[in-house]
């Protein structure tokens, strides 16, 4: 079975999808699941003069560090990472859920912020979403979460799972 995706994505930068997300994998771990998370970036940082980025300098085209807490792989590629590609690896690690901050383009369900204080439209067509986490105040087509509230963003995701298992 595929495990379930959720895209949290915004029109832009600032509106809060990290804090939001952090919220939500804190309450999802709360309640015993197993949460992956994809974030789709301009850059990434490496710890400078550990193993890991001496190899990558040294020319490795990946690194993958073993530890007996887990393991990180760092593969520095041209272009952009492949959204199956990533999905894929994820998957693999058998969790109940795959966040993904970003990728606001791709096919995958997802749910939009809307902070009042950067922008009072939303990016993405309502059809495509599942909910709005938002503190504008107006009406929309899907359900919409209160900004500050991971509790109920939370409850929405579990029970957006739930109906998933039931279909």
């Amino acid at each position: 079975m595929k495990t379930p995706i959720i895209g949290i994505v915004a029109g832009g930068s600032g509106v809060g999808k990290t804090t939001v997300l952090m919220g939500i994998i804190i309450e999802l771990k709360k309640r015993g699941l197993q949460v992956a998370v994809l974030k789709h970036g301009q850059h990434f940082t490496m710890a400078q003069g550990k193993d890991s980025s001496r190899f990558l300098e040294a020319g490795a085209d990946s690194a993958l560090i073993a530890t007996p807490r887990g393991w990180q792989m760092t593969s520095l590629r041209d272009g952009d990472s492949n959204f199956n590609t990533m999905i894929g690896m994820l998957d693999r690690q058998n969790p109940d859920i795959i966040l993904v901050e970003g990728y606001k383009h791709g096919l995958h369900p997802k749910i939009e912020i809307l902070r009042a204080a950067v922008s009072s439209e939303l990016f993405t067509p309502q059809a495509e979403l599942l909910a709005i986490i938002s503190d504008v105040k107006g009406k929309f087509a899907v359900p919409c979460l209160p900004l500050d509230d991971a509790v109920a963003q939370c409850d929405f995701i579990i029970k957006y799972l739930e109906e998933m298992k039931n279909d």
